[in-house]
This record gives structure tokens, C-alpha cells and sequence, in this order.
């Protein structure tokens, strides 16, 4: 099974953050677990609780996962769970939801048009030594693949599906049909074209936006989420809080309102990057495979750029995670600012202790970017393919 096929019709911004959000949420149920083993392995040697025989030490993914169940039962691998998920709704539809349409904000007007002329292959070649004619027009220097032509720029009397020399049909050489969502094409009419007008600074940009604008109005969610996933390592009479709606309240009275937007400066900077290393190369993988005609715009070529924006993301943003990690959950006092933070981690941990809980971070960020992005693509198209339904 490869999933729906690609509509004729782009979807349109709301049905994108609609289906960013409902698509991240689907990736935390499945993967809240290891991020929560992530969170316990970061904060591991830092949370400030009474050393004594009860002390719990976690030992690899697997070893967090089974010690937390052992010691806490298996609720507390979704702990946090409700911040979450509100955290999604509101911070994945406008980091991936809105991601498309501020690229093509920042993309030159002129790049686009360029892009726009650029021609598509069809059916029907012309003969070997024929000259163009009205209607057909061969960039110099370019050559078309086997079997295929540009398609007319002039319409001219003739029966539909058919030419002088038999019927024009799809060229092989686009397989897989028009694609959309992340690295989808411009369209001009049913005619949809590659997105190489866009450039690598353009969505880098996007990516560098989208992520600063959503933790800006998502922040609080992130912090409670991280401190509930926390809340476990203490010793039952030191746990801070009872419920979502309890966190939110003691965080406002304890610490102030700047208490909910706490790291928000690391967490903007783990954004961006993560979003980089997310949409930005998902959307050039994506883009790379669909141009070489590896693959045809569908489930196996997404779960690949999936998987490799999973990657890349998890290797540059660990660092900066660790310290968003470790400041979201330290109490008043604890750390002056964020350099003071990571000074401290740098001089207790070391360069290693960067990339503390690097396996779960793989673990979950990969895993969560195969479900996320299989899930938005798959959602998009059936809302594309519902809406002529309901009209």
C-alpha cells in the first residue's frame, strides 16, 4: 500500500495547519514514551533530590523505559501527555502548517516566474531533424527526456487527447503524478511544476520563522510538558504538581508569567535548528528524490526523507536541547541564564554531556518524523479528496 494519490488541487493553508497539528499529535501519541526517557537521561545527575538508597539511576533507553514502569508504573511513560498534545496543536500547525506559505514569501518573484516558464515534459516527441514549430518551443542547451516534448504555449483547434502525429498522454519521466505538501510544486492550471525557483536560503528563512513564531505562542505548553516528564525523578513528596491545569497556575504564581515562557531563548534556538533540520531537509530530500525519479511522490519517499530529516535534525539540535531541557526544569535560583546553564552542564559533563540521551533523542525524533510526515501528507489528501464529496 502506498497510500492516497496526490490531488490536482494544492491544499490550502488552514487544511495544512489543520493536518500539521492533528498529524504531530498522532506522532506523540506514538512516541511520547521516548521522549520522556529523553527528558530522564538529560536531566539525570542535575535534578536536585536527596541522594539515598531510593535514588533512581537510569541506564539506556530501554533500561529508563522498564525502570521507569517498575518504579512508577506504566502511566508515568505518558506523564505530560495532555501538555503535549496542546503543545502540538498549537506549535506544530504553525511551525509545519505555515511553513509553504512563508517559503514562498521569501522566494524572489523572479525566481518563481522563472520557475513557472520552465517547461514540462509530455508525450508525442517530435521526429528526428523537425524544427519547432508554433506552439513548441526547446530551451537552448536543454534537452528533453526520450519520448517527451514541451507542452503547447498556444492553444489551436484541436480534438482533446489528440494531435496530428496520435493521443499526448502523461510522460513516464513524471511518475508518480503532481505531489503536494512539503517540497510540493507551483501549479499553473492542472500543470504542476517542480519548486526549483526556491532556494536554500529561502527555506532556511521559512523554517527559521515558522519555529521562532511557534515557540513565541506555544512556550508554556513546553514547559509544562517538560516538567511534568520530570516530575517522576523526585521522591513523591518533593512532586511539584497534580495536574496540567495545577502546573500552569503554580508556574504563573510561583515564578510569574515569565515563568511559562522560561527558556523560551534556547527553546527559539533549538527551533530554528530543528526546523532546519526537519522541513528543510525534508523538503530537499523529498525534492531530490522526486527530481531524479528515484521514487514517485508517495509513502516509501516520504518515510525515506523522513527518516533522513529525523537524523539530521537529532545531530544538530541535541546540544541545544539538552541545555533548553535542563533550564526549563530548573527551579528559581537554580541557574542565573541560559549561558550559566550550559557553563554548568559544560564543566560537570564535559563535551559529551551535549549529547546526553542521544539514542532515545534518534529514537524518538526519527520515529516522530516518519509519523508526522507520513500522517500530514496522508491527511492533506484525504481532506483534498473529501472536500468534492461533501460539495
Amino acid at each position: 500500500m502506498v497510500g492516497l494519490k496526490p490531488p490536482e488541487v494544492p491544499p490550502t493553508a488552514a487544511v495544512k495547519l489543520v493536518s500539521a497539528g492533528m498529524a504531530a499529535c498522532i506522532a506523540d501519541l506514538c512516541t511520547f514514551p521516548l521522549d520522556t526517557a529523553k527528558v530522564r537521561l538529560q536531566i539525570q545527575g542535575e535534578v536536585r533530590i536527596p541522594r539515598s538508597t531510593s535514588t533512581v539511576e537510569y541506564r539506556g533507553v530501554l533500561g529508563t523505559l522498564s525502570t521507569m514502569v517498575r518504579t512508577e508504573g506504566p502511566r508515568s511513560l505518558y506523564s505530560g501527555l495532555v501538555a503535549g498534545l496542546q503543545r502540538q496543536m498549537s506549535f506544530a500547525s504553525i511551525r509545519i502548517g505555515l511553513y509553504d506559505s512563508v517559503k514562498q514569501l521569501y522566494t524572489p518573484k523572479g525566481a518563481e516566474s522563472e520557475s513557472l516558464r520552465t517547461p514540462v515534459p509530455m508525450h508525442d516527441p517530435l521526429p528526428r531533424g523537425a524544427q519547432p514549430t508554433l506552439g513548441r518551443t526547446t530551451l537552448p542547451g536543454v534537452h528533453s527526456p526520450p519520448n517527451c516534448i514541451p507542452p503547447p504555449r498556444l492553444s489551436t483547434p484541436t480534438t482533446p487527447g489528440h494531435s496530428p502525429r496520435g493521443p499526448r498522454g502523461p510522460c513516464p519521466h513524471t511518475a508518480g503524478g503532481p505531489h503536494t505538501g512539503l517540497g510540493s510544486p507551483q501549479s499553473r492550471g492542472s500543470q504542476h511544476l517542480p519548486s526549483s525557483g526556491t532556494g536554500l536560503a529561502a527555506r532556511v528563512l521559512a523554517g527559521c520563522t515558522t519555529g521562532a513564531v511557534a515557540v513565541a505562542c506555544a512556550q508554556p505548553t513546553d514547559v509544562v510538558k517538560v516538567r511534568f516528564q520530570a516530575n517522576g525523578a523526585l521522591l513523591d513528596g518533593a512532586r511539584r504538581y497534580s495536574g496540567t491545569v495545577d502546573a500552569y497556575c503554580t508556574i504563573a504564581r510561583e515564578e510569574g508569567i515569565r515563568g511559562l515562557w522560561r527558556g523560551t531563548l534556547p527553546n527559539i534556538a533549538r527551533n530554528a535548528i530543528v526546523n532546519c533540520g526537519e522541513l528543510v531537509t525534508y523538503d530537499l530530500i523529498k525534492d531530490a528524490l522526486l527530481r531524479a525519479q528515484l521514487m514517485t511522490d508517495n509513502v516509501p519517499c516520504h518515510f525515506v526523507a523522513a527518516f533522513g530529516a529525523g537524523f539530521c535534525a537529532t545531530v544538530v539540535a541535541s546540544p541545544v536541547d539538552v541545555v533548553k531541557t535542563r533550564y526549563m526544569n530548573a527551579g528559581p535560583g537554580q541557574y542565573r541564564n541560559v549561558l550559566s546553564c550550559l557553563l554548568a552542564l559544560l564543566m560537570q559533563d564535559g563535551l559529551a554531556g551535549f549529547y546526553k540521551g542521544f539514542v532515545p533523542s534518534f529514537l524518538r525524533l526519527g520515529s516522530w518524523n516518519v509519523v508526522m510526515f507520513i500522517s500530514y501528507e496522508q491527511l492533506q489528501r484525504a481532506v483534498a479528496l473529501a472536500r468534492p464529496a461533501r460539495s
